[in-house]
């Protein structure tokens, strides 16, 4: 090869060089870019004035919303703008106007093509502290902190010796929005929500935004056969003690505003004292309150739970066993001469259109009898 065509091989081989490494390096800042630009931060390339534009007017006229709402129902407030041209906003507000607020704010946002998520909630002795992020064109325009007062469990207390109902609604998780249902019924209910299932952890987040109960449904072994019980989500005849303390601190994790537990299935663990003592000693130092769903009429899991004096009641009647609405309506009525006779009644149902719809038709009912609707835990003995 003569000297004039290595010099051009070379030539062309640090031409090909020098176009891989800008090549690269572009890449290497979209990449970056798109990071920034996915985090909501300011990007040259992914960002468009437009957007800009476009953000920052729905900035401003989510604000003139919200405070012209906040005004007319006399909710106080108050907020100011960060350096990064966030508004963080504290609202103060009773348990009984918050769910026409949050609604009303969804409205809002939603008119505004944003995005409104709870991201943080902490419990404390008379009231919850919600922590909201709000997202326009996927960058955090306004951090809205709410102090929600709650009133439900002060109510409760200053009731009289009238009969009183609880409804339990089992199997949430599985599906997102059970949780809105429950809500609009506008009644104290309380939902229980299976651990390990999809919507588990952000089902139990909106019930307690919403000022519900919420407990744990833990899976127990079935006589069934036919069924699977995998002992990593099932409480099994064979469990060990630390298994079964495993299966209950991680369903608090995922639950982690329940008070108290019920079984699901379980007619074979219910029904067998040895087991359900284990199982209870291990509720009693988690500090739950224990509801007996009564799968078996050989149940001895309410009996044990008062042996050990822990906080327990047992269900009275079941809504959907027969999954129709003229069926659910029957359970209800049976459930108030229930109330009527002994004080008090606990249902249990599951989030059946149906179900939710034959509750809603019996409250003026239920309260025409003079029974009130209450949490299950204010039914415990």
């Amino acid at each position: 090869m003569s000297k004039k065509k290595r010099n051009k091989k070379n030539i062309q081989s640090s031409v090909l060089f020098f176009a891989l490494f800008i090549l690269f390096a572009f890449l290497i800042v979209i990449v970056l870019e798109y990071i920034d630009f996915k985090k909501g931060e300011r990007s040259f390339i992914f960002t468009r004035v437009i957007n800009l534009k476009t953000y920052s007017e729905k900035r401003e006229q989510f604000n003139k919303e919200i405070l012209k709402m906040l005004e007319k129902n006399s909710i106080s407030y108050n907020y100011f703008k960060d350096k990064h041209g966030k508004y963080h906003f504290k609202i103060d507000i009773k348990d009984l106007k918050f769910d026409s607020l949050l609604l009303k704010t969804q409205i809002i946002v939603k008119q505004l093509n944003g995005n409104l998520e709870l991201s943080e909630i902490k419990i404390l002795k008379n009231k919850s502290v919600l922590l909201f992020n709000l997202e326009f064109n996927r960058k955090i325009s306004h951090i809205i902190l709410v102090n929600k007062v709650k009133e439900h469990e002060a109510k409760i207390k200053k009731e009289d010796n009238s009969p009183k109902i609880a409804f339990i609604i089992d199997d949430i998780g599985f599906r997102k929005n059970a949780s809105i249902e429950l809500k609009e019924l506008n009644i104290p209910i309380t939902g229980s929500i299976l651990p390990n299932t999809p919507f588990a952890k952000e089902e139990a987040k909106v019930l307690n935004s919403y000022g519900l109960e919420e407990m744990i449904h833990l899976p127990m072994q079935a006589e069934n056969l036919n069924i699977e019980h995998p002992r990593d989500v099932f409480v099994t005849i064979n469990s060990t003690n630390e298994e079964i303390r495993k299966l209950i601190k991680e369903a608090k994790k995922i639950i982690p505003f329940s008070k108290g537990l019920n079984n699901h299935m379980g007619s074979l663990i219910t029904a067998r004292r040895g087991i359900i003592k284990r199982v209870l000693e291990i509720v009693k130092k988690e500090g739950l309150f224990f509801v007996d769903s009564r799968t078996t009429y050989e149940t001895v899991a309410y009996d044990v739970a008062k042996e050990l004096e822990i906080k327990t009641t047992y269900r009275d009647v079941f809504l959907d066993d027969i999954q129709t609405y003229s069926h659910s309506m029957g359970q209800i009525e049976k459930l108030i001469e229930i109330a009527k006779n002994k004080g008090k009644a606990v249902a249990i149902g599951h989030p059946f259109k149906t179900t939710f719809k034959a509750i809603k038709d019996s409250i003026n009912d239920i309260y025409s009898n003079g029974i009130k609707i209450v949490f299950v835990s204010s039914l415990l003995e």
